[in-house]
Parts: C-alpha cells; sequence; structure tokens
C-alpha cells in the first residue's frame, strides 16, 4: 500500500476507535458545554497526514507479517499520541485553527460562555484536557493491542524525545540567537525521530525484523525526518501559500530558530541582520515577505539550503537502495520521498 491507500484503511479502524471513545467521554461529562468540544475532536482528528503509523506499517512491511488487529491498534494510539501532541501545540502557539479547521481552544474560545475568569485560559485549559483525554486513549489502545515490553519502551522514547524537543522549540522562539547543535536537536527530537525512526523501529519490533534492518532502518528515518522538517522551514519561507494552502512566513512571525535562520545570521552582513531583526518575532504585514526572502537569497541561504535538501535526497535515495529491503518496502520508502520531492 502507498500513504494514500494506507490513510484509507487506517482512518476506517481509527474513527471507530475514536468515535467510540468520544461517546464514552461524552457520557462521562453529561454537561452539553463538555460534550461540545469533545464532539469537535472527530471534526480536529480528519485530515492528518497519517505519517506516524505509515512509518509503523513500513517497518512492518520488511518482516513480510500479515497485518493483525493488534498491529492496527498499535498505530491508533501512536496516532493518537501525535493529536495529543498537536493540541498541547496549539495552546503553546496561540493556535485558533489547524488543517482549516478550528483548533481545541480555538473552538472553545469562540463558541464557550463564561461569566467569570479569564475565556482565554479556560480555553487553554479545557484543551490541554482533551489533548490528555486523547492520550488516555492512546494508552487504551495500547493496552488493548497486548503489545510487548520492547514496543512500549519504543513509544515511551519517543514520547521523552517528542515532549523535550518541544522544550527545545518553546526555549529558541523566546532566547536569543542558539547554537547549530541546539537547533538541530530539536529538529531531530522533534520531527526525525519521531516521525520516522521510532515508528519505523516499533515496526520493526511488532513484525520481528532483524536488528541490522532496524538500525538501517531508523538511520533512513532520521534522514528523511530532518529533510523534511529543513523543506517543512523552507517552504515557510519560500513556498507558494496556494499550494500549502496556509499564510508563509509564520516561524518568522514566531521569532522561530530554524536551521535557516541560523545560516542566515551567520552570513548576514551587521545592515542585513538589522533589518532582518526588524521584523523577526513580530506580526508583519504580508506585503513585506518579499523585504525577507530577498535577505535571505542575498546572503545565499535560499540557495544552500535548497542545495542541501537535493544532496538529501539522493543521499536517502542511496541508502535506500543499498539497503536490501524487499521490494514492497522499497516502494513504500520511495513512495514517502516522492512525496516530499513533489512538494519542491
Amino acid at each position: 500500500m502507498n500513504l494514500q491507500q494506507f490513510s484509507q484503511e487506517f482512518d476506517k479502524r481509527f474513527f471507530v476507535f475514536t468515535h467510540k471513545k468520544i461517546k464514552s467521554y461524552k457520557m462521562l461529562a453529561k454537561d452539553k458545554d463538555i460534550e461540545a468540544f469533545i464532539e469537535h475532536v472527530d471534526l480536529y482528528l480528519q485530515g492528518g497526514k497519517r505519517l506516524r503509523p505509515y512509518s509503523i506499517y513500513i517497518g512492518i512491511l520488511e518482516s513480510g507479517k500479515k497485518l493483525q488487529d493488534s498491529h492496527w491498534l498499535v498505530m491508533i494510539a501512536v496516532e493518537l499520541i501525535h493529536a495529543l501532541a498537536l493540541i498541547h501545540d496549539d495552546v503553546i502557539d496561540k493556535a485558533l485553527t489547524r488543517r482549516d479547521v478550528p483548533s481545541i481552544n480555538g473552538f472553545i474560545e469562540k463558541n464557550q460562555k463564561i461569566v467569570r475568569g479569564d475565556k482565554t485560559h479556560y480555553s487553554n485549559s479545557q484543551a490541554i484536557l482533551v489533548g490528555d483525554l486523547l492520550y488516555a486513549a492512546a494508552f487504551q489502545a495500547l493496552s488493548e493491542s497486548k503489545a510487548s515490553q520492547d514496543v512500549f519502551s519504543e513509544i515511551i522514547q519517543l514520547l521523552d524525545e517528542v515532549i523535550v524537543g518541544q522544550m527545545i522549540d518553546v526555549k529558541l522562539a523566546s532566547y536569543p540567537q542558539a547554537d547549530t547543535k541546539l537547533i538541530t536537536r530539536k529538529t531531530k527530537y522533534k520531527t526525525a525521530l519521531y516521525t520516522f525512526s521510532r515508528p519505523f523501529q516499533i515496526g520493526c519490533l511488532l513484525g520481528k525484523v532483524s536488528e541490522d534492518t532496524q538500525k538501517k532502518m531508523f538511520s533512513i528515518g532520521e534522514q528523511i525526518g530532518i529533510l523534511f522538517q529543513v523543506q517543512d522551514d523552507y517552504l515557510d519561507m519560500f513556498g507558494s501559500e496556494q499550494i500549502l494552502k496556509k499564510e508563509i512566513m509564520n516561524d518568522i512571525r514566531e521569532g522561530q530558530q530554524t536551521l535557516l535562520t541560523d545560516h542566515f545570521l551567520k552570513h548576514a552582513t551587521e545592515d542585513q541582520k538589522n533589518i532582518f531583526m526588524k521584523f523577526y518575532g513580530t506580526s508583519f504585514s504580508l506585503k513585506h515577505n518579499v523585504v525577507i526572502q530577498t535577505l535571505f537569497e542575498e546572503t545565499g541561504t535560499k540557495m544552500f539550503t535548497y542545495k542541501e535538501m537535493e544532496k538529501s535526497f539522493k543521499k536517502i535515495r542511496k541508502s535506500i537502495e543499498i539497503g536490501n529491503f524487499s521490494k514492497k518496502t522499497t516502494e513504500a520508502f520511495l513512495d514517502v520521498l516522492n512525496r516530499l520531492e513533489a512538494r519542491m
């Protein structure tokens, strides 16, 4: 199955599970206001890329074993953990929408009426708790899967890394220019290991794939993940809003430190830095996008990043080629890689 075919099969099972949980949570609450924003979870969960469960599937695929109900439950658990992370991320970023629908905190703030206290604080508090409900649902799915201890341990490691990665991310948005190693560590924890390497490893453990193959897949996952994040950062600055279906320059407005901003600040003149700092971390207007884009072009950051991504694509293809994977696994790897290339 390619990613699109897999997503269709996954979503059938995912929403059967989540609909049952949403129904049970509403019955527990017996309060129309709380029921309303629990119900909104169903809409919020629609439309995800499903990269993490697909990465687990690729690991199982290499074993040659048929997918079992227990495997689907582990994939559901990991996707629910991701949903929880997104809900908390929306609160941290003060984001009122995600994938063109209201975020959980955005929905609550718009639709709930309170008579005491701060409405934003109320909305954020309830959104965090909704995320916690999905965390509980994830561990119910894991429990029902009867996954082995090594699978549990891998998921716990995934959680440890993404949470610490998010902590680094929050710090970087509020501190002066950071060390390149810290930015790279954030990218590794929040994207590479979380989206690809750990899920590949989980799939390999479920399929009882050899340790040698696990190591090769883990390495490829790390390479794909770092490329994926650098590409995201690049597109946030130079991508098409029509294709991306969202505004660009969000990282700059939020004061995010990425490998692009790191390269720029190391190669910019003082005048270029001064111009950039007038906009960095501020809500500048769309007409100033071109000013920032020009700065990143003049310092060579745009060209450098593009060439590095081209090198990464070639390196990953070579790693897949020499990995001696099954035909189906190779096709699944290349499906992910081709989808990434199509975004450029």
